[in-house]
């Protein structure tokens, strides 16, 4: 009886290191079987940050879900994934769900959906994607970016929509309590927005610049954090 236990366990770890990452890496092919970015990346290659010039099929990926409002990818790391705009009516329904609304622990990127009414154009855009600790699918090098040294060579961000492509700048990182609550997403003006981004910038783990930048569209990434229990990477970006 215990070595059938122990089969059925170890049948299952297969099944999740095997079919859970090539589900996830099947947000990296467009409808015609062609690779995204992340899986083309070469150091010695400078790519270009038109997304014009890239090959995200929005119309497939559209028809796969209409949640879906932008793509983000980072050089030279793992993250080259969709997003797609959480619901009121479910605000963590893609905590546990993909980008096909199939039930799935490691989910898929998504903005908070209190930021639904001017989507990636909202002055602080809340994004929320899964670190799953064994690896580095989803957010899970957003971890690092409270060391120096990684977000300095790491500190460029691209979030392609269909109309634009934003050109985000790490700023700054910190390791939050998970039940700490931090994150904030109205805002009366952009000089409110500037206001509460100081006191974050200031008291952040992790800042590459001696002052707060100004924007008009600050990113706020967040992920889990394995230093201890329940802790919580937020990573801002500004444009």
């Amino acid at each position: 009886m215990r070595n059938k236990i122990i089969i059925i366990v170890v049948l299952i770890g297969i099944f999740l290191l095997l079919f859970v990452p090539i589900r996830i890496m099947d947000y990296s092919a467009s409808s015609s079987g062609s690779s995204h970015l992340s899986s083309q990346y070469d150091s010695s290659v400078s790519y270009p940050a038109d997304l014009n010039d890239n090959d995200i099929d929005w119309a497939y990926w559209s028809s796969v879900n209409s949640d879906l409002v932008g793509w983000i990818y980072i050089p030279d790391t793992h993250v080259d994934y969709p997003i797609v705009q959480a619901q009121e009516s479910d605000p963590e329904f893609y905590l546990t769900h993909d980008i096909y609304k199939n039930w799935n622990y490691c989910g898929c990127p998504y903005l908070d959906a209190a930021d639904a009414p001017n989507g990636l154009n909202s002055l602080n855009c809340v994004i929320f994607g899964h670190n799953l600790g064994w690896n580095q699918l989803m957010f899970g090098d957003f971890e690092y970016y409270p060391d120096p040294s990684f977000a300095e060579n790491h500190r460029t961000i691209y979030i392609y929509t269909p109309s634009d492509t934003k050109v985000l700048t790490v700023a700054a990182a910190s390791i939050i309590d998970g039940s700490s609550n931090t994150k904030r997403t109205a805002f009366s003006n952009p000089l409110d927005l500037n206001k509460w981004f100081v006191v974050q910038f200031n008291s952040a783990n992790m800042s590459l610049d001696p002052t707060a930048p100004t924007t008009t569209n600050l990113f706020t990434f967040c992920t889990c954090s394995y230093g201890s229990n329940n802790e919580r990477t937020i990573t801002y970006a500004c444009k």
